[in-house]
């Protein structure tokens, strides 16, 4: 699916994993609570580093199974429908960086959901696929993570009806967009994240978003 549709799916998973392993339910966790590391005088405990990793993971192969779903949405190869696609990608990417942009001036931690819920469009896109175009001579589709895609169709999607090639198709993902931005809006009110101590590195931010769609356009002028 479009790279805004991964982005809420990281999103409420950080929203997710912070409320489940809160720093209440690592009250009575002695384990959990243990320091690790400091950073500029603020310490690292085990919790926070526990909250980073399942929501890294969760994001990163959340990409397979959303992407197994876009069988039901028009995900057509670029050179088909063009005009369609002019119009329609551009406004997904910009939508996409809108929800970036917004989501991690609110909150710096987004950034573990939506940069990870992106990381097999970026690796394989954006560095095997550029690396091939540069040097034809390397094969290196043996290491596509979409192949966790293309097993997850394989064994929970054989029997389902493909809409690629449909452009009406577009409105499964728009609302299941919808569905996503009020999730969001919900568990924002719900299981708010907890204060973030940590000042918030709006420059970093304009970096990320350089990097992420950077690599996005760099993305549809190769393929």
């Amino acid at each position: 699916m479009n790279g805004i549709t991964h982005f809420l799916v990281g999103i409420v998973i950080v929203l997710v994993v912070w409320h489940f392993f809160s720093d209440e339910w690592a009250e009575d966790k002695e384990w959990a609570r243990r320091k690790v590391f400091s950073i500029k005088n603020r310490s690292v405990s085990i919790i926070s580093i526990l909250r980073i990793f399942i929501t890294s993971i969760a994001a990163f192969f959340s990409h397979a199974i959303v992407d197994g779903f876009a069988i039901f949405t028009y995900h057509p190869w670029w050179d088909q429908y063009p005009l369609f696609n002019q119009i329609s990608k551009p406004l997904m990417l910009i939508a996409a960086a809108i929800v970036a942009f917004f989501a991690l001036n609110k909150d710096i931690r987004y950034a573990w959901g939506i940069i990870f819920s992106a990381a097999f469009d970026l690796w394989d896109f954006s560095t095997l696929n550029v690396i091939m175009t540069i040097n034809p001579e390397f094969n290196l589709s043996p290491l596509y993570l979409h192949r966790f895609e293309w097993a997850f169709i394989d064994i929970f999607l054989s029997w389902a009806p493909n809409f690629y090639q449909e452009p009406l198709a577009i409105l499964v993902e728009v609302v299941i967009i919808v569905l996503l931005l009020i999730s969001w809006v919900i568990l924002m009110k719900k299981w708010p994240l907890p204060e973030n101590k940590q000042i918030q590195p709006r420059f970093s931010i304009l970096i990320i978003l350089y990097i992420l769609f950077a690599l996005w356009f760099a993305l549809d002028s190769i393929i």
